[in-house]
Parts: C-alpha cells; sequence; structure tokens
C-alpha cells in the first residue's frame, strides 16, 4: 500500500470511523507523535474525538515526498457527545488542519499536526483558556 493511502487509512478509518484497533497496525510502537506524546496519548485522543464528535474529512491537497506524506484537509466536526470534559453543545466547527506523517515499511513512525484549535473550541461553544499577557516593563 502506498504511503499516502496508509495516511489516509488513519484518517478515514480511525479519526472518523472511530476503529481504534487499527492504531497498533498503523503505527509503530514507539512512534514520535509530539502533539499526542505518543502511541497511548493518540488513543486516549481519539477515543476522546470518538465520544463527543461526528467528523468528516474533506482532503485538499496531499504530497508525497520520499518517506514523508503531507496532508491538508477541511475538517468539520459536530459536537454531538461529550467532548474535552463538556456536555454536547450541538454545534460544528470546520477548521483546516495540515498533517505531516513519515511511514516507514508500511507504518507511521513520526506525525506533526497543525490545527486551529482554538477556531474549532470557539465555533463549538467550548471555553478556550485565556493567554496571559507579556509584561514589557521588565
Amino acid at each position: 500500500m502506498d504511503r499516502k493511502a496508509i495516511y489516509r487509512r488513519f484518517v478515514d478509518e480511525v479519526v472518523v470511523g472511530g476503529d481504534l484497533a487499527l492504531l497498533d497496525e498503523l503505527f509503530t510502537p514507539d512512534a514520535h507523535l509530539p502533539n499526542q506524546g505518543d502511541l497511548d496519548g493518540l488513543r486516549a485522543q481519539m477515543a476522546d474525538q470518538t465520544r463527543g464528535l461526528e467528523l468528516s474529512v474533506t482532503y485538499e491537497h496531499q504530497f508525497e515526498d520520499g518517506d514523508w506524506v503531507i496532508t491538508h484537509m477541511s475538517v468539520t466536526a459536530k459536537m454531538t457527545g461529550d467532548y474535552m470534559g463538556h456536555a454536547a453543545t450541538g454545534r460544528t466547527a470546520l477548521v483546516q488542519e495540515i498533517e505531516v506523517a513519515r511511514i516507514v515499511d508500511g507504518r507511521i513512525v513520526e506525525m506533526w499536526s497543525v490545527v486551529d484549535i482554538t477556531r474549532a473550541l470557539i465555533d463549538l461553544g467550548l471555553p478556550v483558556a485565556r493567554a496571559g499577557h507579556f509584561d514589557r516593563s521588565t
């Protein structure tokens, strides 16, 4: 299976479809996942999303460069259940996401994500932590 198809399988079957059992097949046990910490962190994130969000994805662009797959997606999320410790709001968010994954021997070994989570939280009606301000007097 080509690298782009492996990545799309992760998004389509795990992120959107909620098949968490596939994580062990698609990722190496020691995958480098800075946004989630490790594979258990990714598993917890996916479980929370599966419980609380109804997701759909539109692939805008996808490129392959050696072991790397770069994907730009539009992600629609409707909050239909508990998510991040909050009751369902029924609201919908549309966010852009860019994900870069390194895939070796048919498994994801590294994955980096950039998503406007603040925009998603606002659109879903969830609280957003207020950033502190900088003290410029020193």
